[in-house]
C-alpha cells in the first residue's frame, strides 16, 4: 500500500465484511503519519452523498448564525497533499464516482464554494484509500464500472 501511496496511485482495497480494509488503511495513515506527519482524513460513504459534500462543510457561526462554507475533506486532501479513505464506495452514486474518477484523471478539480470559482491542482503528496465491501451488499450496490478500474491499483 505504501508503494502505491508514494506513486501517487490511488488504492482499491475490496473485501468482505469484517476483514478489515478499514483497519489496515488507518494503521497504514497512523504510521506515515508518525514517520513523516502525514495527516489524512476517513469519509464514510452512503447512499446519500452527494458532490458537495466533498467539496464543503456546512457550518454555523455562533456569534451571528450564519452559515459558512468551509472546503471539504476531499478538496483539503487533494490541494494540500493528505491521505484521504473513502469507505464504502460501493453505496456511491454514478455522479459521485464520476468525481472522483475525473478529479484523479485530470490531476484538477473545479468547483464552487462561497460563490468564488475555484480551480486546483492536485497535489503531488494526495493519496487515496478506497474501501469497499463485497459481502452482504446487493447486487446494485456490489459493482463497480469496470471503467472506473485502471484508475485505482
Amino acid at each position: 500500500m505504501i508503494y502505491f501511496m508514494e506513486e501517487g496511485k490511488p488504492i482499491l482495497l475490496v473485501g468482505e465484511t469484517g476483514t478489515s480494509k478499514t483497519m489496515t488503511s488507518i494503521m497504514v495513515c497512523e504510521y506515515l503519519n508518525l514517520l513523516y506527519h502525514k495527516k489524512y482524513f476517513k469519509y464514510d460513504i452512503n447512499q446519500e452523498t452527494k458532490i458537495e459534500h466533498f467539496i464543503y462543510k456546512k457550518k454555523l457561526n455562533m456569534n451571528n448564525f450564519h452559515l459558512k462554507y468551509e472546503i471539504g475533506d476531499f478538496i483539503k486532501a487533494f490541494t494540500e497533499g493528505y491521505i484521504l479513505i473513502l469507505d464504502g464506495i460501493n453505496l456511491a452514486s454514478n455522479e459521485v464516482l464520476n468525481f472522483i474518477v475525473k478529479a484523479i484523471k485530470n490531476k484538477i478539480i473545479c468547483y464552487e464554494i462561497n460563490k468564488e470559482f475555484k480551480i486546483n491542482k492536485i497535489h503531488h503528496n494526495f493519496s487515496l484509500i478506497i474501501i469497499k465491501s463485497s459481502l452482504n451488499s446487493s447486487d446494485n450496490e456490489n459493482k463497480i464500472n469496470p471503467i472506473y478500474c485502471p484508475y485505482f491499483k
